[in-house]
């Protein structure tokens, strides 16, 4: 039996890379930021693939850092001119061809993702997601205070959120199929009823060896994405 909605990691397995370090050096290139934001963006990406580093103590830091007093209008306008100059290009083509399939047969599909809500929108659209969810700053006042929404989107938080957006798609985690490369989402991936590991970091390649879930690799680089629709809403 199909799955009834399909769920997708975005960083490594949509996109190329981590869209926090693609955003950085957008900022570098367009004059909005040091060069030592994109090797802080290196280091996070790094280090968060090979599990030295706790990713939601490194967001926090992120947002306190950078997130602090700035517009949130300003920040989605920034996140929108990234995805148009860096982040579309960074699309696999092979998971657009992918979520293709699933539309074709009429499998909704959701995104789950560590990454700043800002970015993720426009891959949203970008790939015609129903739903989606990702790491949302606390805005006061059209301002971020620096903070961040908990739980994060991120390692345990995240089947929270899976389970929120599966409620919304009106089906049951046991009813999905979950694709992930990152090992922190080893929980969303044992309650999910069907899983694709994709583009695996190192631990998690030996565990879906141990547990024999299928892997698959995307290499394959983006000339463009085509435009899709209006991104829907977080939950």
């Amino acid at each position: 039996m199909p799955p009834r909605a399909a769920l997708f990691d975005v960083d490594g397995v949509i996109l190329r890379g981590k869209g926090l370090n693609l955003f950085a050096r957008h900022l570098v290139a367009q004059g909005k930021a040091t060069p030592a934001l994109a090797l802080r963006g290196t280091w996070y990406a790094v280090g968060h693939r090979l599990g030295w580093l706790d990713g939601a103590a490194v967001l926090r830091r992120i947002a306190r850092a950078y997130l602090t007093g700035r517009p949130v209008d300003e920040l989605w306008a920034d996140g929108e001119a990234w995805f148009a100059a860096r982040g579309a290009t960074a699309v696999y083509p092979e998971a657009l061809a992918l979520v293709r399939r699933y539309h074709d047969a009429g499998v909704p599909v959701a995104l789950l993702s560590g990454g700043m809500s800002f970015l993720v929108a426009p891959v949203a659209r970008a790939v015609g997601a129903a739903r989606w969810a990702a790491v949302e700053p606390e805005v006061d006042g059209g301002v971020c205070t620096g903070r961040l929404r908990e739980p994060l989107c991120i390692d345990a938080g995240k089947l929270v959120w899976a389970r929120a957006v599966a409620a919304e798609l009106r089906v049951d985690l046991a009813e999905c199929v979950y694709h992930s490369d990152d090992f922190g989402d080893l929980a969303l991936l044992a309650a999910a009823g069907e899983r694709v590991v994709v583009n695996p970091d190192p631990r998690l390649r030996r565990e879906a060896m141990r547990r024999g879930w299928p892997v698959t690799e995307f290499t394959r680089v983006a000339d463009r994405v085509p435009e899709g629709r209006e991104a829907p809403p977080a939950p």
